[in-house]
């Protein structure tokens, strides 16, 4: 599972920075809407991203960790 997680971030961290910015969030946002991926946030694109990064982002730097990012992902399963 831990292999998943760092393939997933990865995808996230375009830049490979090794944090998730708020840009990031919303072009992944972005290409899912464009996909027709039925459960991508409904609305506009920024204010889902913001969210995300809000709920996320831990020690409010404005960037998801990966860390953080796993905290995030493994509580949004808990809940699905």
């Amino acid at each position: 599972m831990e292999a998943k997680f760092d393939e997933v971030f990865a995808m996230f961290d375009s830049d490979g920075s090794g944090v998730i910015t708020c840009k990031e969030l919303k072009n992944i946002i972005d290409a899912l809407k464009d996909c027709g991926y039925d459960k991508a946030p409904v609305g506009d694109t920024q204010v889902a991203a913001d969210k995300i990064l809000e709920i996320a982002n831990k020690d409010a730097d404005g960037k998801i960790t990966k860390e953080e990012f796993r905290k995030y992902m493994e509580e949004a399963i808990a809940q699905s």
